[in-house]
């Protein structure tokens, strides 16, 4: 799902498609639209089942996709209600692939759309507005059963492969344990398959100036049409990635090394030493006094990891602000336990598929330069 839309046509990208004087350039598997009165250029999914071209309303939407809509001499670039992929913009440039030309682009933050006047390349920000307050559950894991049911049944009418990445970590053996539940077939891949093209060899690039793309050095990707499931955003939306742990613990005074033990799913994730360093170091900072739930809510947002790749859409269930604002809703004992042992994650693949417990690891980063 990698586009630039420019005043000059950019080769790295196969397929492009021409407004005035102003060129849109993307990868494959996108779909042009037309009608009397706009164009949509749109890729991705929407969670509900709806098709892309039939939505106006995406800003409240759940899924993983982009709509670059032309319409009334303008170009707006439309996505659900947190945006899935980094948006940069420049001189005459914006893009979700920074390239050297276009090295002093400025970052646009996930709440936020674009639209461009086509007359003159004028670009300007429209904030949305999201709720990031807690929500407070009667019964979490069974909200939240019923939550991922409903995105994975999306999964049942899929005409395209669904390939199943499983990393021996609880969020691909979560993402496993539904599909299991659902009986919906899917080929398990178990060794990285990275389809050889231009367009990954330029990510690949960009991925050692820009931590955004590093994601893209283990995304696995195909020649053919296909949905990859992923596990991304798991440590996110289940309060277990690190720049959300650093707010949490401050927030909270919490010193995890007091409570940390051999026996915690998560002992040799925190006790690598860039962790110890980073959160040693985070406890000397001063007292935070911030919105503790909206800043954690703002990393999962700007925490863009992977998104589709030309023939390859990745499904990626766990990125939902709705479940980390149920998470936090949580008591703090149950998040702590959360933290050191995963159990949230346990507790909802024993009631997708028991069996999955018995294939993943007993402890995140056990191998050196492991990420489960």
């Amino acid at each position: 799902m990698f586009f630039s839309i420019s005043k000059k046509e950019n080769t790295k990208f196969k397929n492009h498609f021409k407004v005035e004087d102003i060129f849109i350039d993307f990868d494959d598997s996108w779909e042009i639209f037309k009608d009397d009165n706009k164009i949509k250029i749109c890729k991705g999914y929407l969670e509900d089942f709806s098709n892309l071209n039939d939505e106006n309303d995406y800003f409240s939407k759940k899924g993983n996709f982009c709509v670059i809509q032309i319409e009334n001499s303008q170009i707006t670039i439309m996505h659900q209600y947190f945006r899935t992929f980094p948006l940069y913009i420049g001189s005459f440039f914006v893009s979700n692939m920074p390239n050297d030309e276009h090295s002093q682009c400025d970052e646009v933050k996930a709440d936020t759309y674009l639209t461009i006047e086509i007359e003159n390349f004028e670009i300007k920000s429209h904030k949305i507005n999201n709720d990031y307050s807690i929500i407070q559950t009667t019964d979490y894991l069974k909200e939240v059963y019923d939550l991922l049911i409903q995105k994975f049944l999306f999964l049942k009418n899929s005409k395209l492969d669904l390939k199943l990445f499983f990393s021996k970590g609880v969020d691909t053996g979560l993402a496993m344990s539904i599909m299991n539940k659902l009986e919906i077939p899917y080929e398990l891949i178990l060794d990285e398959h990275i389809s050889q093209c231009g367009l990954y060899d330029n990510i690949l690039e960009i991925s050692k100036d820009h931590y955004k793309f590093t994601t893209y050095k283990q995304i696995h990707h195909f020649d053919e049409k296909c949905i990859l499931i992923s596990g991304v955003f798991g440590d996110d939306a289940f309060l277990r990635e690190v720049g959300q742990l650093s707010i949490y613990f401050r927030a909270k005074k919490i010193n995890i090394y007091k409570f940390l033990n051999k026996d915690n799913r998560n002992y040799y994730y925190f006790n690598r030493k860039k962790l110890t360093d980073y959160f040693v170091d985070n406890l000397k900072r001063r007292v935070y006094n911030g919105d503790y739930v909206e800043d954690i809510c703002n990393v999962m947002m700007n925490n863009h990891q992977h998104w589709h790749i030309n023939n390859t859409l990745t499904f990626t269930p766990f990125q939902d602000i709705e479940i980390l604002r149920m998470t936090l809703g949580l008591s703090d004992e149950k998040l702590l336990d959360q933290i050191l042992n995963c159990n949230i994650n346990i507790e909802l693949i024993k009631m997708f598929d028991p069996n999955v417990l018995t294939i993943i690891e007993k402890y995140k980063n056990f191998r050196e330069g492991r990420d489960g």
